[in-house]
């Protein structure tokens, strides 16, 4: 039997199936749900009682605007609450989903597991905090641990990065930036993301790795942004932003500083470890952009691995 937590979720709720367990905060009417909470450590041993693995997909993101106290509530203390659970009742594979943000950014560096630079933002050290308790825990009580660090995850209905670009594409209103040479960012599609957790899940050699999950093919934000504009059916504008604008706007407090600051840096990820045990991403960036806008579907493919 498989628990999957975040179950309503953007990515638990495509990793769903009839004879998974799920763990619901309220009755969703789903099948094999069990109702509880991460921070009620006493909801937690129903579910995981006769569980083999755990699939760790509740938690906040970078992209919630909450506190810092909720964020390390839920992330770190529910993520505990859920590995002692786990453990007592004698779950064989604990997957917990981390993110690349665990790690402090790379800037040029195109970074794999390896690169180990501390956290900077309160997310990524809560992120980072539960992985140390995964192997802590796992480690003390014979628990088979595997994290997944995804780069930024896009897909219809997602939010982040990408879900503000289309948004603002589709507006009118995002001008084009200056081609920065060294500026590579990574993702990876939700379908992707599934497929490597189901593999992971279940693969032998996946136990006590930690692995990126990022399209092997990092993109400018140039390209980026006229791959967005593809989606849209749109035309890109052939006038720039000069590079001493948008270097003068990563400056300014709040949402747009962050915004242009993560458009003319770099975050580039690579996905070896993971594509050494058989994942093979399928969706290249405008197709994930086009299921984005609504375009096209992209299958989630099939509980093959589990």
């Amino acid at each position: 039997m498989i628990l999957v937590t975040g179950a309503t979720g953007f990515i638990g709720g495509r990793l769903r199936q009839p004879h998974h367990r799920v763990l619901v905060r309220q009755p969703m009417g789903l099948p094999n749900e069990v109702v509880g909470d991460l921070l009620q450590p006493e909801t937690l041993s129903q579910a995981c009682a006769g569980v083999t693995t755990v699939i760790h997909c509740a938690g906040l993101s970078d992209a919630d605007e909450t506190s810092h106290d909720r964020l390390w509530a839920v992330n770190v203390t529910g993520t505990r609450n859920l590995l002692r659970a786990a453990a007592a009742q004698g779950v064989r594979r604990f997957v917990l989903l981390s993110s690349v943000k665990a790690a402090g950014e790379p800037g040029t560096v195109c970074a794999d597991e390896r690169w180990d630079a501390p956290p900077t933002t309160p997310y990524g050290h809560s992120k980072r905090e539960a992985e140390r308790l995964a192997w802590r825990i796992g480690g003390k009580r014979g628990m088979e641990v595997v994290v997944l660090r995804p780069a930024p995850v896009y897909g219809r209905g997602g939010k982040g990065l990408l879900a503000t670009l289309v948004r603002l594409a589709a507006r009118g209103i995002l001008p084009p930036l200056p081609v920065v040479e060294t500026n590579r960012r990574s993702f990876v599609h939700i379908a992707d993301l599934v497929a490597a957790i189901r593999l992971v899940a279940a693969h032998p050699e996946a136990a006590g790795k930690t692995m990126i999950v990022a399209h092997p093919e990092p993109c400018s934000t140039a390209l980026l942004l006229t791959t967005i504009d593809q989606a849209l059916g749109r035309s890109r504008a052939r006038w720039r932003l000069p590079a001493g604008t948008a270097c003068w706007l990563t400056k300014i407090p709040g949402r747009l500083g962050r915004l242009a600051s993560r458009l003319v840096s770099s975050a580039c990820y690579t996905p070896a470890t993971l594509m050494a045990l058989g994942w093979q991403p399928q969706v290249d960036l405008l197709t994930g952009l086009e299921e984005m806008v609504g375009k096209r579907d992209v299958p989630i493919p099939a509980d093959s691995y589990l």
